[in-house]
């Protein structure tokens, strides 16, 4: 598995594919990059690879990596679960830089370089590390709160909202379905994942600073008018797992976002 970090425009990243399956790097990584990122933004980002599909060029959504600083240290906090969202469940391979799954901040930086500190795993000496004086990279001070073990099984912690969003993967319309662009604004984005013969699904998000309400039936011709809750990016979304969501009139407030289902339903001919 061969993977290409290069720093540059979409353009020269997709170029590391090669031009015919086989020739080229498996993955280009494709971080997103600094805050703030609006509904326009996240099109941005996702169509410029969206629009690149194809079998030998197969997307990726980074949080970050090693030389730049962690995705909580760059964006609010409450931008993490939409983010995640959206790449947990876009087609191509989610790429979570180890610890920004429990929402780890930087250790130190500085205009030249970025320490992202040592995995925090519980809250015991050295967050679970067997070092004596000097851990390398170091851990943060922040460890006896945000840990791992402090997140597994917690029910609406960060850990167990990405643990869920990666069994909903496993879906047919996810593993295996066409992408369709829904409902696009400067706050929204939004977009259909579907299968022949399975359950569809929307994902809605709102990356803006409005709440806005929109009718997804008229972005996509499969999208029921009545659909169940799957999944939201917390309670204040307004819908509990298993609800009716009128998408006719689904209203979404700053940084909220809600995935809906329906029953597969054949096309007449």
């Amino acid at each position: 598995f061969l993977m290409a970090d290069r720093r540059g425009t979409t353009t020269e990243k997709i170029q590391y594919y090669g031009s015919f399956p086989g020739s080229g790097v498996h993955i280009s990584l494709n971080p997103i990059g600094m805050a703030p990122c609006s509904g326009n933004c996240i099109k941005d980002y996702v169509m410029d690879w969206v629009d690149n599909f194809s079998n030998n060029k197969w997307p990726n959504w980074m949080t970050g990596g090693e030389d730049m600083s962690r995705f909580a240290s760059r964006f609010p906090a409450n931008f993490s679960r939409p983010f995640y969202m959206l790449s947990m469940l876009l087609p191509g391979t989610p790429i979570i830089y180890y610890g920004d799954e429990i929402g780890m901040t930087d250790l130190k930086a500085t205009t030249e370089h970025v320490t992202t500190g040592l995995m925090q795993w519980e809250n015991s000496t050295n967050a679970g590390w067997n070092c004596t004086n000097d851990c390398y990279n170091g851990v943060n001070s922040d460890f006896s709160t945000i840990n791992v073990a402090a997140q597994m099984n917690k029910a609406g912690s960060l850990y167990e909202f990405i643990k869920g969003l990666s069994s909903l993967r496993t879906e047919d319309a996810f593993r295996y379905g066409e992408y369709h662009t829904a409902v696009t604004s400067n706050n929204i984005f939004s977009f259909v994942r579907e299968f022949d013969g399975v359950t569809g699904y929307l994902v809605a998000i709102n990356f803006g600073d409005n709440a806005e309400t929109h009718d997804y039936t008229s972005s996509h011709g499969t999208i029921q008018s009545t659909a169940t809750a799957v999944k939201t990016t917390g309670s204040d979304v307004g819908f509990s797992v298993d609800d009716d969501v009128e998408t006719e009139s689904l209203r979404l407030s700053p940084l909220q976002g809600i995935v809906v289902s329906w029953d597969f339903k054949a096309k007449e001919l």
